[in-house]
């Protein structure tokens, strides 16, 4: 089964059944983390069959097949482990 991720518009939708002035975190290891927009980022990824996202970077790309380069997509990346 593939996994599907929610867009940034869902991701919106989502956070606002939420108090605004609840402090965000994110899981970093066995503990949290707050999270700072700094650490929020657009990044390049190519999606795979099972739902995990290979990373892509940028200086890399030359290295690629050609398949992966088509496939390619911008995504917004939180930090995690």
């Amino acid at each position: 089964m593939t996994k599907k991720g929610c867009t940034v518009a869902e991701l919106i939708t989502h956070l606002q059944q939420f108090p605004s002035d609840l402090e965000v975190l994110f899981q970093e290891y066995s503990d949290y983390s707050p999270l700072r927009l700094e650490l929020v980022t657009r990044e390049w990824g190519v999606p795979h069959k099972g739902g995990w996202v290979m990373q892509c970077i940028e200086h890399q790309w030359v290295q690629m097949s050609t398949e992966n380069l088509e496939r390619k997509r911008e995504y917004i990346v939180f930090p995690g482990n």
